[in-house]
């Protein structure tokens, strides 16, 4: 018997299937979807088991050397996922493979090799392994030969030892039966144990009985004592009260959605609509059927709040997953999932490849957010696999936002997908005009200030009635930039080209694209000069002048450098009413319900206006819009929108809340300049340490499309410069998946990665 092996590299020179013949001591046990162990071009490395057969047209085959896996670590589900992600994002098997695969489940072995017999090794062995023992490394591979002949001959040994994770395990006690003792001490462990049936260790300790009294019981029969594995317990945030009932728009929009087969759902519902509430009681509808849910999340805050809300209706049915997981706790989800001992999962995009057999539904909250496009190589958009998924498996997909992707509210005008919508607050709240401050009459005025007049007076009036503040800024760090007066030279990173933001708290320049990081400078390096100065905001500075402002409130900073993995620990002090002013960027910006929190207030509107892509407007009105939706959820609210361009259409229809408005502008634009949904667009980026090799690269690559493609560039990338690399960047422009077929062979001949955005 044959297999084909996909080689565990991601080299496209060998993604093809290799041929391998399996051994007659392993026929019964390799199943498609293992990894095996091969020898391949002198090296023992990894591959996926995709296909038997009985023949080959390749002589002198080497054989399988072992098995790696005691279950099909790819399931055939999964497989065909794996061949969508590569036909549709120009990566290889190797890599479509490892994205599907829960990287908890893939344990590597380490190959000792052990020295048996010295004397009897050739030269260059005996030189190369000094020890008793070494670790088979790549300095090994030449020399694979001498080695195996060496085992052969019973000169050297090969060990494999695996690094795998385990869960938890805790001992747990049992009642067997009954002894006489004179013990008091005995004697109340063993009624206790008797009445709880199963106790745990830490529940002895914590009663304060004596290792002796619990070790006698053990040896004299009348206990016997087991190891249990423990999964970890991740949500930990507890909802008072009880789910509210369904409305009747609510109530619409669940009936109308059929479980039965495959349809693309867009729940287009303004915020605080309720539309969380619609997607628990569907998923309640898909569990009573006998089938599990995926919902996926833009934001890891966001899941914490949803977890409550989840574990409250599904309890110990639910698994999260989200790369702030510890280890431990990430191979505990998906344990829980591989056993079925969980029917829902919750999580960002990665959670898409969560491993069940009998889904029933994906739902996507906020589907018009950037984080479900995966931007580091190997590129996938999380939203395009969940409808490769629920097509393949005949379920719904049911995409929510208050702010849909203009892709995705023309699909549904158009009837690709189903519209349903919750036009109103589930609270019965209205979500009022957003008041718009001309920041540059604030300069006018003399007020220098990041807090206008307007907003530093509203945020008095809501600290005093006793109610939350939410601030705005999509900027970490305390300033984006460090100039010198005298020069105006500005410290870059070294490695990307680009200014260092300053961390305050950190007293460092840091780059946020690489992550290169220095200690703050009060001397210019080029000119010597003391006259330093801080550039541009961030949510630190903001902290600060807030504080200045209002020194008896209590603030909270919410961004990725100040949470860290507390998640739980910032959304708490928040909901529970221990802060007055909150300050953050987009992870406080969409979805989260925060019922006393009655004023928004927006710094900069205009911050990423000018962001030079075709959806810059379509990204400024879904974060505007979703951080406005934060204010009056459940009381009267307001929002103070500050902005140096006070007549931007984009501003004018937030300030309104007028979504359609917006589609109906935009959409115009969108197909006068034949941009999505008009047409699709893939960048190519091309990238080397010479910045003329990566353009020439690019202009070479053009040269080999056909003229039927609308071609732009070669272009400087946004982020020319990263980690010492330069990249260029060409844009295509087509209407079918056919008209970009000649890129599967592109892509082998130039060094590029290809992505739609």
């Amino acid at each position: 018997m044959i297999c084909e092996v996909i080689i565990d590299e991601t080299s496209k020179k060998i993604d093809r299937p290799f041929d391998y013949l399996i051994p007659n001591t392993l026929e019964n046990i390799i199943q498609i979807g293992m990894r095996v162990e091969i020898d391949f071009n002198h090296r023992i490395i990894l591959g996926f088991v995709t296909r038997f057969k009985e023949q080959s047209d390749f002589p002198n085959l080497k054989s399988i050397i072992r098995v790696i896996d005691p279950e099909p670590i790819i399931s055939q589900d999964q497989l065909a996922l794996a061949n969508y992600l590569k036909a549709k994002y120009f990566m290889t098997s190797s890599q479509a493979f490892n994205l599907v695969i829960p990287g908890v489940f893939k344990y590597k072995p380490v190959i000792k090799i052990n020295v048996i017999k010295r004397q009897n090794l050739p030269y260059k062995l005996n030189n190369l392994l000094p020890k008793a023992t070494t670790n088979y490394t790549k300095e090994f591979y030449p020399f694979l030969k001498e080695i195996k002949e060496a085992v052969n001959k019973g000169d050297l040994e090969l060990i494999q030892e695996w690094k795998s994770r385990r869960l938890q395990q805790v001992k747990v006690y049992f009642y067997v039966t009954s002894i006489k003792t004179s013990s008091k001490s005995m004697q109340e462990l063993l009624t206790y144990i008797k009445e709880k049936k199963k106790v745990y260790y830490y529940e002895i300790k914590n009663l304060g009985f004596s290792l002796s009294s619990l070790n006698n019981l053990i040896k004299k029969g009348a206990i016997k004592v087991a190891e249990e594995e423990v999964m970890a317990d991740i949500t930990k945030i507890k909802l008072p009260g009880s789910l509210p009932n369904l409305n009747a728009e609510q109530t619409k929009a669940l009936n109308a959605i059929s479980l039965s087969s495959y349809q693309t759902y867009l729940l287009y519902g303004v915020t605080g609509s309720g539309k969380t509430l619609v997607y628990l009681r569907l998923i309640e509808k898909v569990l009573n059927s006998g089938k599990e849910a995926i919902i996926l999340v833009p934001e890891i805050v966001l899941t914490t709040q949803l977890a409550a809300y989840f574990a409250k209706l599904f309890g110990q049915n639910l698994a999260i997953i989200h790369s702030k997981l510890t280890a431990t706790e990430r191979f505990s989800e998906y344990t829980k999932i591989s056993r079925g001992l969980v029917k829902v999962v919750l999580g960002p995009r990665s959670a898409i490849f969560a491993p069940f057999h009998n889904l029933g539904i994906i739902i996507i909250d906020e589907e018009q957010e950037g984080s479900y496009y995966q931007e580091n190589w190997p590129n996938y958009d999380s939203r395009e696999l969940a409808s490769f998924i629920a097509k393949k498996r005949n379920i719904p997909l049911l995409l929510g936002s208050a702010t849909p992707r203009i892709v995705s509210f023309y699909k549904a005008i158009h009837k690709e997908y189903q519209l349903l919508q919750l036009p109103k607050r589930a609270t019965g709240q209205i979500a009022l005009p957003s008041q718009i401050v001309d920041m540059r009459l604030e300069l006018k005025n003399k007020n220098i200030s990041t807090i206008s007049k307007t907003l530093g007076e509203a945020i008095s009036t809501t600290l005093a009635n006793g109610e939350q503040v939410m601030l705005f800024l999509n900027r970490r760090g305390y300033a984006s930039a460090v100039m010198c007066r005298d020069c105006g030279h500005i410290i870059k990173c070294p490695h990307c080209d680009l200014p260092l933001t300053y961390h305050k708290n950190y007293s460092k320049l840091v780059c946020h694209i690489c992550g290169y990081e220095m200690p703050n400078v009060s001397i210019c390096p080029k000119c010597q000069s003391k006259r330093i100065r801080y550039v541009g905001l961030g949510t630190e500075k903001i902290c600060q002048d807030v504080a200045n402002l209002f020194p008896l409130a209590r603030i909270i900073r919410v961004d990725s450098d100040s949470v860290g993995r507390d998640y739980n620990y910032f959304y708490e002090k928040i909901i529970n009413k221990e802060v007055d002013i909150i300050i953050g960027t987009q992870m406080i910006a969409k979805g989260l319900d925060f019922p006393n929190v009655t004023l928004v207030g927006v710094l900069n509107a205009d911050i990423s206006l000018y962001y030079p892509s075709y959806d810059a407007n379509e990204v400024t009105y879904d974060i505007l819009e979703q951080v406005s939706g934060r204010s009056g959820r459940h009381k009267d609210g307001k929002v103070i929108l500050q902005t140096y361009n006070p007549d931007n259409a984009v501003i004018s229809l937030v300030a309104k809340h007028d979504y359609l408005g917006f589609y109906n502008v935009e959409i115009k634009k969108r197909e006068l300049l034949n941009n999505p949904p008009f047409s699709k667009i893939i960048r190519a980026t091309f990238s080397a340490k010479d910045s003329n090799c990566a353009k020439a690269q690019a202009e070479n690559f053009i040269k080999d499309l056909p003229d039927n493609l609308i071609v732009l560039g070669p272009s400087e990338a946004i982020y020319f410069k990263v980690n010492d690399t330069y990249n260029y960047d060409v844009y295509i422009k087509y209407l079918k998946d056919d008209d970009i077929k000649i890129l599967n062979t592109l892509v082998l001949k130039y060094n590029m990665k290809l992505g739609e955005i």
